[in-house]
């Protein structure tokens, strides 16, 4: 009676330690966060950014019937629009609408990897004289912060003399505070009035608010169709200069057609 006691006792510790763990399992928040862009349609595209153990990335679905090449040029950046990175991390030939990509966020356009940014390190802030990033994960080094908030030429070592950080950069503790006094260049992808609002200034006022609502970028680039000759002059107007080409940067209608690439100073540079 004594031994059916113990086994007993044994197996209630072992059944509620079980129920404990999968307690725990199930109130572990989720590494994943939301986040969405309106396309072209106006319709939302949904996405997930979050570590996944080595580095920050982006989850995302091809939307129905979209093909290698039209994923690419939709979520890649320039230098790696290909069917062969989209090759490399969707791992197959075909692509499923009901099944998520993986991509670093090296790849992903502007639009994406801004949202992602933002929606992972929502505690960071813009001041007039830096960017201000927020040590928010355990997982933060000071060279995945100079990777993902500088430009291009800036590395750790720049954040750690610019901060005077404690040990070289190489202890970070959750609300550190980060400041990051070297601008970006932005890129502008889209720019859109509906035509029946047009001849409103309503352009020229989103313009103005790009310009003086986001502190830390020193120039804006933006590339139009060549022959979009009202949205070239709408640039012109508003002192973007000429900078160069990029050949065949659009397809409509089975048709190359060449960008024209502006570039504008901001804050006097």
């Amino acid at each position: 009676m004594k031994l059916k006691f113990i086994i007993f006792s044994i197996l209630l510790l072992f059944l509620t330690a079980s129920a404990d763990n999968c307690a725990a399992k199930t109130d572990k928040k989720s590494n994943w966060k939301n986040i969405s862009l309106p396309d072209k349609t106006s319709r939302q595209s949904k996405m997930l950014v979050g570590w996944n153990g080595r580095r920050l990335v982006v989850k995302l679905k091809p939307k129905a019937g979209e093909g290698g090449y039209s994923l690419a040029k939709r979520v890649l950046v320039p230098e790696y629009r290909s069917l062969k990175t989209i090759r490399k991390y969707s791992k197959t030939r075909n692509l499923y609408k009901h099944r998520y990509i993986t991509f670093p966020l090296k790849v992903i356009n502007g639009d994406i990897r801004s949202s992602a940014l933002k929606a992972s390190f929502f505690n960071d802030k813009a001041t007039n004289k830096y960017w201000q990033h927020r040590v928010t994960y355990k997982w933060e080094t000071t060279s995945m912060i100079a990777g993902l908030f500088t430009k291009k030429g800036i590395k750790a070592g720049n954040l750690v003399r610019f901060n005077k950080m404690r040990e070289n950069g190489n202890i970070l503790q959750i609300g550190d505070i980060i400041k990051n006094d070297n601008a970006y260049d932005l890129e502008l992808h889209i720019l859109f009035v509906s035509k029946d609002l047009r001849r409103k200034k309503i352009a020229t006022k989103l313009l103005n608010y790009i310009e003086t609502n986001n502190l830390n970028f020193s120039k804006i680039f933006i590339e139009v169709a060549e022959d979009n000759v009202e949205a070239i002059n709408f640039y012109q107007k508003n002192n973007f200069v000429f900078l160069n080409f990029r050949h065949n940067y659009y397809r409509y209608n089975d048709k190359n057609i060449h960008a024209k690439c502006f570039i504008k100073n901001i804050n006097n540079e």
